[in-house]
């Protein structure tokens, strides 16, 4: 991991699919490269749900999200681990 004990993620993503987006960024080279299980069905975003879930994996602790509407600031801290 990249980031340090005790640090701090900010993401700005996308969490709902909407048709627009995909019109857009989905003709873009590795918008279709992902395909985990836990991603929104046809598409390659993660919801809200799915993003907890992949960070807690990664070894983050707390989780916040700001925004609604299918984008989201999502922060995330990574806490004291003995790695």
């Amino acid at each position: 991991m990249l980031l340090k004990n005790n640090g701090l993620l900010i993401l700005n993503e996308m969490t709902e699919r909407y048709d627009y987006a995909t019109l857009t960024f989905g003709l873009t080279d590795g918008w279709w490269l992902g395909e985990e299980n836990f991603r929104i069905p046809y598409s390659p975003l993660l919801s809200l749900e799915a993003w907890e879930m992949v960070l807690h994996q990664a070894g983050f602790s707390e989780f916040y999200n700001h925004g609604g509407y299918g984008q989201h600031i999502i922060e995330a801290h990574k806490g004291f681990s003995n790695d």
